[in-house]
């Protein structure tokens, strides 16, 4: 019986060692090299992996649960959240792959982004999670195909294969990363034991981390909208301003309208304008929605530059403009103003 007990243990001592490793540290997952996998050139509705939607995160080793507490409550608040103020797409491009980015706001503050990047013998979809303005928690699905997804029958055949691209055959790979002050402070992989990672293991996950979401932020960061009124010598004026100078001139409030909501980060900003003094002149009623759309334009963070007759170069934030165009007896050339007599006859 003793010597049964015994090679019961030193079996599952070396099932663990096999499964698990022996320094805590993962397995550096291979790059691969694809032909071209645009986002539109897959069969998205299919497969395309589903962002994480009002779930809460996983239950945490005890010695952290204090601390990843508050990490594991901005979460589940953020993944609650259904009608987002604004939602901001950016396609990636990274050698020959293809990818999206969608930046969500509410209120005018960055609170989640989520990345996808596509190839023909993979998909990644990762979701960054903010908490006063710096990273939080990352969560990252990985699915690894059983074959190129040009791998259909045909091609089975020809090779003479046993399979073809099944997206439910695929390889998954899940990492949950918790930041704390910037920092890195716990991981979770859906194919490790539990066990804690070695430090230098997780300085490097935080160092990849940290580039890939500053690589996003610096999308948005970079991205000024420019308005232009009258410049040159041809005198260029942006064509959103020209249609929806247009528009008024033509009394379509309904479509303006519908830019509040559909309109580009630029078009967004004018109609907020002109709405604001249709309603000031009781030519419109605004609803409680248009109001509150408006209220987050007025105070986003999202910067912008206007050039007036190249003349008056301003920029600064689209909140800027409107707080700009609240004293009275103001002058003209404020933003504010140059904008409302660029649209408005």
């Amino acid at each position: 019986m003793q010597n049964k007990l015994t090679y019961y243990i030193l079996a599952l001592l070396a099932v663990c060692t096999l499964g698990c490793g022996t320094d805590n540290k993962k397995l550096t997952k291979p790059k691969e090299v694809f032909r071209t996998a645009s986002v539109d050139s897959l069969p998205r509705d299919t497969i395309q992996l589903k962002e994480s939607f009002n779930e809460e995160d996983l239950p945490v080793n005890e010695y952290l649960a204090e601390r990843l507490k508050p990490i594991r409550k901005n979460f589940k608040r953020i993944n609650s959240i259904s009608n987002w103020t604004f939602i901001d797409t950016k396609e990636l491009w990274s050698s020959s792959e293809g990818g999206e980015a969608k930046y969500y706001y509410q209120n005018g503050q960055l609170e989640k982004i989520v990345s996808r990047h596509f190839g023909e013998s993979f998909q990644q979809l990762t979701e960054y999670y903010l908490m006063n303005g710096q990273l939080s928690f990352v969560f990252e699905r990985s699915y690894k195909y059983n074959r190129p997804i040009y791998y259909n029958p045909a091609e089975m055949k020809e090779n003479n294969d046993t399979e073809a691209f099944g997206f439910e055959k695929s390889e998954i790979t899940e990492d949950r990363s918790y930041f704390e002050k910037a920092l890195l402070l716990h991981q979770i992989n859906n194919q490790d034991c539990g066990a804690q990672f070695a430090k230098d293991y997780l300085l490097q996950e935080q160092k990849r981390i940290k580039a890939d979401f500053e690589e996003l932020t610096a999308l948005v960061a970079k991205n000024e909208i420019s308005i232009s009124i009258a410049c040159g010598i041809i005198g260029y004026t942006s064509p959103e301003v020209t249609t929806l100078k247009k528009l008024d001139s033509l009394k379509n409030y309904e479509t303006l309208r519908q830019k509040l909501f559909n309109g580009s980060d630029l078009e967004k900003l004018v109609v907020t304008i002109m709405l604001e003094e249709y309603h000031s002149s009781n030519d419109i009623t605004l609803s409680r929605n248009e109001i509150e759309t408006m209220k987050n334009i007025k105070k986003s963070t999202q910067k912008y530059s206007l050039c007036y007759t190249c003349t008056v170069h301003v920029n600064g934030t689209f909140a800027d403009v409107f707080k700009r165009s609240t004293s009275k007896n103001q002058p003209i050339f404020v933003p504010y103003n140059l904008i409302r007599h660029a649209v408005l006859n």
